[in-house]
């Protein structure tokens, strides 16, 4: 479900999307970064990270949107491991 409500969102929202990409190519290379010893830890706190990080920076968005966006880095990290 995630991943069909995920693209239809963001073809819904064409500036939100760019941010999203931008994030997530910078979770992609930290995840690479880092390993596969911390492969678990270091990736949960990547997300907690981009997590904050976003909520700051949409600060005036709607809660259901950062939580669509939680979703988004989750999906996009899954197919890696």
């Amino acid at each position: 479900m995630g991943i069909d409500w995920n693209p239809h969102l963001d073809g819904t929202n064409r500036p939100r999307r760019l941010r999203g990409n931008l994030s997530a190519s910078r979770v992609g290379s930290s995840g690479t970064l880092v390993g596969s010893s911390t492969s678990r830890n270091g990736t949960i706190h990547v997300l907690l990270g981009i997590h904050f990080q976003a909520n700051t920076y949409l600060n005036t968005q709607s809660p259901a949107y950062i939580h669509s966006h939680r979703l988004t880095y989750i999906f996009w990290e899954w197919p890696s491991r």
